[in-house]
């Protein structure tokens, strides 16, 4: 197997070398079996500085960049490898909205082309939009793992809709067992879907809609909320303000 990809830290990055320079320092400190591979990292140290979008600032200061130009100076220089497993920490840190999103195009390159990506961050929007899969630890312990999809569904789903008579809809809902909890006030109401429907979210939110409108009543508004990563992680992890 090729090396494992780990980008150094960032508070590493300082003083006066240039990335050109500084990315071949850092590869050398590396264990013997990888530095065997020097020369090779070496002809790959302009292809990944342009990879990471840093060929242009190239000769600039390291101490000088910003912590998203550091972020992306440490993922040029684990790319020296060619690794089939890349390991990042909070890659995302220091990184605006136009930022956040060029990185997750590049994270995703990298998947595209085979290798594997662990992403360790408590940016869990950003995980959401990102990963294709997800565990969440808590206090050491792994406490749900899966698919993006599998974390968040299995805290459940619920169907937000408006309507013209929110007490009756409500009492359809638990009768003909489409919903195991119904709350809301004003006109809207959110049902937890049952059981049986929540593999199927949408075919039960036409399924809610269906029965309303046989029955009189006047659907203004119909939505599946599948709820967030952020808020699943909130649910299923020990303490709001501990650490995870």
């Amino acid at each position: 197997m090729r090396p494992v990809g780990r980008p150094f830290s960032s508070s590493y990055l300082a003083g006066e070398a240039a990335a050109r320079t500084f990315i071949p320092l850092d590869f050398r400190a590396r264990p013997p079996r990888i530095a065997r591979t020097r020369a090779a990292a070496e002809r790959r140290i302009e292809p990944a500085l342009e990879r990471v979008g840093l060929r242009e600032r190239a000769d600039d200061r390291v101490g000088a960049y910003s912590m998203g130009m550091r972020q992306r100076l440490g993922v040029a220089a684990c790319l020296l490898g060619d690794p089939e497993l890349l390991i990042l920490d909070e890659p995302m840190n220091g990184l605006d909205p136009a930022g956040m999103l060029e990185f997750r195009q590049l994270l995703r390159s990298f998947v595209d082309e085979g290798r594997t990506v662990i992403l360790s961050s408590h940016l869990l929007d950003e995980v959401e939009r990102t990963c294709d899969a997800v565990a969440v630890v808590d206090q050491g312990r792994i406490v749900a793992q899966g698919s993006i999809d599998e974390v968040i569904g299995s805290g459940g789903q619920n169907v937000s809709l408006e309507c013209d008579d929110p007490a009756r809809a409500r009492q359809l809902l638990l009768i003909h067992r489409l919903a195991g909890a119904v709350t809301g006030q004003a006109g809207r109401l959110t049902a937890t879907l049952d059981p049986q429907y929540q593999a199927s979210a949408r075919d039960a939110a036409g399924t809610i809609n269906r029965v309303l409108v046989e029955q009189g009543i006047t659907v203004y508004g119909l939505a599946v909320d599948r709820g967030s990563l952020e808020q699943r992680f909130l649910d299923i992890t020990s303490t709001l303000g501990g650490a995870a």
